[in-house]
């Protein structure tokens, strides 16, 4: 895995383990301001591991808010 994916990775995971609620144009701005890209593997994007996240129960999308929220474990 190249650094930069590693960045890209680092952010959202830090974004959980904080319970920290995000909005996904903030996040990517975040993870790019950090020197990361907009995929955390090799042909895997920040888009589809956020819908992974969201569809494993990690995270859920509050479009009223335009947010995404952390979920109680």
């Amino acid at each position: 895995m190249c650094k930069q994916t590693e960045i890209a990775k680092k952010v959202v995971q830090e974004h959980i383990k904080n319970r920290k609620n995000f909005n996904f144009g903030e996040l990517q701005k975040e993870i790019v301001e950090a020197g990361g890209i907009l995929q955390v593997e090799a042909g895997y994007t920040l888009g589809s591991y956020i819908k992974d996240l969201e569809e494993n129960g990690v995270i859920e999308f509050i479009a009223r808010e335009n947010i995404y929220k952390i979920k109680g474990f």
